[in-house]
């Protein structure tokens, strides 16, 4: 079988704005983090790489969040992990580390606050706020609805304060998603444990 690309961004794409976060960006992120299934370990690992990385989001999301007790800020934290990554994905990994007067400018676009014009974020990041949306919605186990409202608004705020910082750069151009063949359970681990794959990774995949 030979590999087949998928263009994860569609056709769509070529009408986003020009700092558009795209699908394939998105797309490309959640298959390297494999978000749907982020162990503790992998989500610590996240969460303590963006906080040296973004320390004033970080912050800004735990003073946001620490009267709501550890799940609304760990969700927050772990989603802003995976935007950063999304906009380092779109525009290099050079992304500036912002600033407390970074984040107070977005907010002000996003709510048109005194003399600055109002920018919502939904003209802005299309795609990336309907996934976001996606993500929170799915949340409902563990998240009241008051606290899903206070994560988006949060992590619209993040959004906005990387979209000012990558003001005037040019997205990069991604490589489409790639499938390879699929694993025979009788072939090699693809681990290179040596073992057939049915003794080794697909065991836990059979059970």
């Amino acid at each position: 079988m030979t590999d087949t690309d998928t263009d994860q961004g569609g056709a769509a794409a070529t009408s986003l704005p020009a700092t558009a976060v795209t699908q394939l960006a998105i797309d490309k992120v959640l298959s390297e983090t494999d978000a749907a299934a982020t162990t503790l370990k992998q989500a610590q690992r996240l969460a303590s790489d963006f906080g040296r990385a973004q320390p004033a989001i970080s912050q800004y999301i735990v003073n946001k969040t620490q009267a709501e007790g550890p799940a609304v800020s760990s969700a927050g934290i772990l989603e802003a992990a995976l935007i950063t990554r999304m906009y380092e994905k779109c525009f290099g990994y050079g992304l500036k580390r912002v600033r407390p007067g970074d984040i107070e400018a977005a907010e002000k676009s996003l709510s048109g606050e005194g003399d600055t014009p109002k920018r919502p974020l939904e003209t802005r990041q299309p795609v990336l706020v309907a996934h976001l949306d996606k993500v929170i919605a799915d949340e409902a186990e563990h998240l009241s609805m008051d606290h899903k409202m206070m994560l988006r608004g949060i992590l619209h705020t993040v959004m906005a304060t990387y979209d000012d910082a990558v003001a005037g750069q040019t997205p990069r151009s991604l490589e489409p998603i790639r499938s390879g063949p699929k694993v025979g359970r009788n072939d090699p681990c693809t681990c290179g444990s040596g073992k057939k794959f049915k003794k080794c990774h697909g065991a836990a995949d059979a059970s």
